[in-house]
């Protein structure tokens, strides 16, 4: 058995707790708070991993930390929780939730307990069968007739379960195999959620003016940064906007992204600093005289020579012109010096959407759920209002939009482009291609993913 120390559940402020997390060797791992509170910097500084003590440090008594630490070195968490005799499936499960650190973690498998629980008050282990699962899946089919619940809501209600008896099958509490998978079929077609190009000029062209228009931002934005998750865009700070990119430390997967500015992004990023944007009056007033006079008849004769249409040759000379705008208007040094002006490093870039329960709770300190739950209202509130703006704009996606409608937009654009996996997977943020093809094959099918192509590419 090994252990370390690691600073968990940190807050918007930088400050977590400190956890000793235990390793049996055999892939199960356990964790035990040692309810000190501690910023990220200074457990950098003074942690010593290998004799797993602090160093002294002005900001916190390093000799109580170092005292609770040893009082767990012959500790073996492993040993305790197999020696507990549950009496139930239902107490076991309970305690799975209760020992729960991650937030959103703790709240999915309090859902599922709560649903075992309406569905059956105790349930033992030797009750554990696949007919058992059937009979509670018709029962969350029926209570989904009452109170919409998505299918991909049910197989995730599974997926928790299963997990949970595996750790009791490890535990020696289920003897039998754990067999009852079943199969829940996927909700409607990913193609449903997916933006036309349409409906992307549609949220373009809407005016600060108009309704719903800091939501389109945030969408927008979302798009041409990558497909970026609502749970990172909505959530970006100034801080992340360098001179030369932006870098995005990933919620979900600690990755570290970075995306390089563009003209779509440096649009949006306009539009939300309330800047006046030159390039949109340069290209009203000037570029079709500039189309005129740079699109004369040798240019349009070579190129339909090619097979190209006049309209498309017209458009690559107006998308050229564009981008060399960008540079010569300086646009991106003026987005720079707005932040400075406009905002401090810490703020969010969208913080007008932000739900205040999120505010009122993101700058206090031991209350890492009440910000986790007021980040999910910031994000419900936001899924709410871009349905409304699917109809009131008549985006074709309608009432399937969701704030992974700009992912998956973003993913078949990448698609239609034949463009390589790997890739699309550099541009996700995925840490590696294999999830990038079970992303693809599950969200959009096994054709769009031509792996025979993507490994003929790579020659050529």
């Amino acid at each position: 058995m090994t252990k370390s120390i690691i600073l968990h559940q940190i807050n918007s402020e930088n400050k977590g707790t400190l956890f000793i997390r235990f390793f049996d060797g055999h892939g199960n791992k356990k964790l035990i708070s040692l309810k000190f509170k501690m910023f990220k910097k200074d457990f950098e500084k003074s942690y010593i991993k290998d004799l797993l003590l602090f160093g002294k440090n002005q900001n916190f008594n390093h000799i109580e930390i170092n005292n609770k630490v040893r009082e767990y070195e012959n500790h073996n968490p492993f040993s305790e929780t197999q020696s507990v005799n549950f009496t139930s499936f239902t107490d076991f499960f309970k305690r799975e939730v209760d020992n729960t650190t991650k937030q959103s973690t703790k709240h999915t498998n309090q859902y599922v307990l709560n649903s075992l629980n309406d569905f059956r008050k105790t349930i033992h282990f030797e009750d554990l069968n696949r007919d058992l699962m059937k009979s509670y899946m018709n029962f969350l089919i029926k209570r989904r007739e009452a109170k919409p619940i998505r299918k991909s809501t049910i197989r995730k209600y599974f997926q928790v379960i299963k997990t949970v008896c595996n750790i009791a099958k490890r535990e020696g509490h289920i003897i039998n195999e754990n067999t009852f998978d079943i199969v829940i079929g996927k909700d409607e077609n990913i193609n449903n959620k997916v933006l036309t190009k349409n409906d992307i000029e549609i949220l373009n062209n809407i005016q600060k003016d108009q309704r719903y228009f800091y939501e389109r931002n945030v969408f927008l934005f979302s798009l041409y940064t990558q497909g970026l998750r609502v749970s990172d865009a909505l959530f970006i700070r100034v801080e992340n906007f360098k001179q030369s990119h932006i870098e995005i430390g990933m919620t979900k997967t600690k990755n570290t992204l970075q995306i390089q500015y563009s003209d779509k992004i440096m649009d949006i990023l306009m539009d939300v600093l309330d800047i006046p944007n030159p390039i949109k009056r340069f290209k009203m007033q000037n570029a079709q005289i500039y189309i005129k006079q740079q699109a004369n008849e040798t240019l349009i004769d070579r190129h339909t020579v090619e097979g190209r249409k006049k309209r498309r040759v017209q458009k690559e000379i107006l998308s050229n012109l564009l981008k060399s705008k960008y540079q010569e208007f300086n646009i991106k040094e003026t987005i720079l010096k707005k932040f400075k002006e406009k905002y401090k490093p810490n703020d969010f870039l969208f913080k007008d959407l932000l739900n205040d329960h999120y505010f009122k709770n993101s700058m206090k300190v031991d209350i890492d759920n009440k910000v986790w739950r007021g980040s999910q209202i910031s994000v419900q509130n936001y899924n709410q209002k871009l349905k409304i703006m699917s109809r009131i704009y008549d985006l074709s996606v309608g009432q399937n939009i969701s704030s992974h409608s700009a992912r998956y937009t973003f993913v078949n654009l990448l698609l239609e482009k034949n463009t390589n996996v790997y890739l699309i997977s550099k541009a996700l943020g995925h840490s590696n291609l294999s999830i990038t093809e079970k992303y693809i094959r599950r969200n959009f099918g096994a054709e769009r993913l031509n792996i025979t192509e993507t490994l003929s590419n790579i020659f050529d």
